[in-house]
């Protein structure tokens, strides 16, 4: 999976050790899918009752609290943070358009309560520019009702 940002220095920090947003967790998360992993084993205090073999827990009433190894495989990476937009665009099978949609603000017709759709639009026409016929494009915003013909009609 690729994110893909025009903001550089957000693309930088979540590149690094201190992501953009703070979520418990996530930072472990991020840097094995970011970066991979060697295979690394852990202790936990939960084991398969009937089994001496630790493996993953299926449902909580398979295992009693005992002190168990856990071994994870290595992986490779996959998850990218990049600023290269029309690449990323270009490769992707599927293209999640996930945008800060505000309320309009100023004067005119929906000022103080239409969503501002302005950058939603910009963003699905550089899709449309450079997506790869079939692509599967899904809008992840906060968008008014028949947004997805407005993309349909874009594309």
């Amino acid at each position: 999976m690729t994110v893909v940002d025009r903001d550089e220095a957000r693309i930088r920090r979540w590149n690094s050790q201190h992501p953009p947003i703070y979520e418990p967790g996530l930072d472990d998360i991020l840097r094995v899918a970011r970066d991979g992993s060697r295979e690394f084993t852990f202790q936990n205090n939960l084991t398969k009752s009937d089994s001496s073999e630790a493996s993953v827990p299926t449902s909580s009433s398979d295992y009693s609290t005992t002190n168990a190894q856990f071994r994870v495989t290595a992986r490779q990476p996959n998850l990218f943070f990049t600023t290269e937009i029309a690449k990323s665009i270009s490769e992707a099978d599927v293209v999640l358009v996930a945008v800060n949609t505000p309320t309009k603000t100023g004067r005119g017709i929906g000022a103080g309560s239409a969503t501002d759709m302005a950058t939603f639009e910009a963003v699905v026409a550089t899709v449309a520019e450079h997506a790869r016929p079939g692509a599967i494009i899904v809008e992840k915003s906060t968008v008014p009702v028949r947004t997805a013909q407005l993309v349909h009609d874009t594309v």
